[in-house]
């Protein structure tokens, strides 16, 4: 996606372009962890309700580089269930299929 990011990626329905996924490598403090190093995380589309229950800041947070009303970003280190992940995939992609 990005010359400067080559392993980064976006995911975009094919029927209206919209993203409804972005994997990215980011340093561990741009989502706010005191750590030193970087991390995987996955950027999805999550219902506005839903966001403000799961964001705990450990495994769930507010979207990075996206808008923190309408995406999440999920942890890639394994502190999530893969099923899981997959289910708020499945979910980022419906969401963005509306309008």
């Amino acid at each position: 996606m990005w010359e400067k990011f080559p392993n980064n990626a976006i995911w975009r329905n094919k029927d209206n372009n919209k993203w409804y996924g972005a994997l990215l490598i980011v340093e561990k403090s741009k989502i706010g962890i005191e750590e030193e190093g970087s991390i995987e995380i996955i950027d999805l589309l999550l219902e506005q309700e839903k966001i403000e229950k799961i964001v705990d800041n450990e495994k769930y947070f507010a979207g990075y580089h996206m808008n923190k009303k309408h995406w999440i970003t999920i942890k890639l280190d394994g502190s999530v269930n893969i099923n899981e992940i997959y289910k708020f995939i499945d979910n980022s992609y419906n969401l963005s299929k509306r309008k």
